[in-house]
Parts: C-alpha cells; structure tokens; sequence
C-alpha cells in the first residue's frame, strides 16, 4: 500500500508510475496516516497477523516542512515490529542522477536532524527512483540477525565496594578507573592484595591509604571465578 498523499508531493511524482505499475506487489493506493508506503512481510506474529514494514519516503526538499522532525518522531514510535523506516532518495528525478550530491547533503542533514530523537529510525539512501522498490523488497526481505544477548555486567563494577572501609568511604572513583584500566578481571585485583609485591605495585597505582583497604577486605576472603 500507499498513501495518496504522495500525489501531492511534486517531489515524488516521479516514482507514483513505479509504484502503480509493480506487478508483483500490486500496491493499492489507500490513507495511511503516519507513513508513506507499506510493504507486506512474509511472517506473521504468533496469532497469524500479517506483517508489514512500514517507510517514509523523504527527499531533499522533504527538510524544508518545518513538521518533519514532528512526523518522523510520531513515525519512529510506531509500537508494532520491525523497526519503521525511512527511504531517503538521494536523486528524485529519474532523468537527473547528477543532482546526487546535493541529495547527499540532504541526508546528512536528515542524520543529524533525527539524532535528537530517543528511538531514530535507520535511514536507507536510495541513488535513484527506480531502485526504490527493488532495494526495499531486499531490505525486508534479508534474513533478521538473532537477537544479541546482553552481555553480562563486569565482576570490576564490584570495585568500589572492595576495601574494607565501603560502604562509609567506598573506593574513590580515580582508583576505581586505574584499578579497571590496569587490571583485566577482579581476580587480579585479589592478588595484587595478597602479596607484598602486589601491594607495593597498588600503592604505587591508588595509594597506600586505599591499598590498606583492599587488602583488609580480601583477607580471608574466597574468590569464586
């Protein structure tokens, strides 16, 4: 689908015969609201809803409506899956590819206008009209990666609290930073504590008060990799 209200952006007017004429998508011209083109996913969610990936299709003239950043904000918080997008095409005239540069100046604009945003939504640039659709069939078509798990928290974040006068005076923030800059895992830090060579190297690194302090604490202590 497509919104009508491409007909009214001269901008675009080279791209509605592209837009009517795939046969493949047979794209029907409809009221969408927040965005300009809809494409249909092959998947659908567990209830088996079909799915679509949702575009604003913006030029270089698009950054001069004094609304913009307002809609793609209210684009860029559109709660369904996956992440909607804008198609920034940096040629609007299928006969003018040399007015490239200028779109590409645009886009760099468009980049930093949108980076204010807490969500902003990737920006695909498009050379030309034509390979509009072709790069966005590819676009939602590619294979998603798997989602990353988060990595788990760094045992050197419990540094602060390893000295034996935390929590009253935990470990200062400069000592802190040395200690995670020089040593690679928390166990280092226990056996620099435990050694007098160790200790004298510590001294050197965060003082002798804080180096007492660490040493106190890990007395005794067991230290479980």
């Amino acid at each position: 689908m497509f919104c009508i209200t491409l007909r009214q952006r001269p901008d675009l007017a080279s791209i509605i015969p592209l837009l009517t004429a795939s046969t493949t998508l047979r794209l029907r011209e409809t009221t969408l609201g927040t965005h300009d083109l809809a494409l249909r996913l092959t998947t659908s969610t567990p209830q088996n809803i079909p799915q679509a990936q949702g575009f604003l299709i913006l030029t270089a003239s698009s950054l001069e409506n004094p609304r913009l950043l307002e809609r793609i904000t209210r684009f860029s918080t559109l709660a369904y899956p996956p992440a909607p997008t804008i198609a920034f095409l940096l040629s609007n005239d299928q006969e003018d590819h040399g007015s490239a540069g200028n779109g590409m100046h645009a886009y760099m604009q468009l980049q930093t206008l949108i980076h204010t945003l807490s969500t902003p939504p990737p920006i695909l640039p498009i050379s030309s009209p034509e390979r509009l659709l072709p790069l966005l069939m590819t676009y939602i078509t590619a294979p998603q990666p798997p989602a990353s798990t988060p990595p788990l928290p760094s045992p050197l974040l419990l540094l602060p609290h390893t000295t034996s006068t935390a929590p009253a005076r935990p470990l200062p923030t400069r000592a802190t930073y040395v200690l995670s800059d020089l040593c690679h895992s928390l166990k280092e830090v226990v056996e620099l504590a435990q050694t007098d060579r160790g200790r004298e190297m510590l001294g050197q690194w965060v003082g002798a008060g804080e180096t007492r302090g660490l040493a106190e604490f890990w007395e005794g202590e067991w230290i479980c990799e």
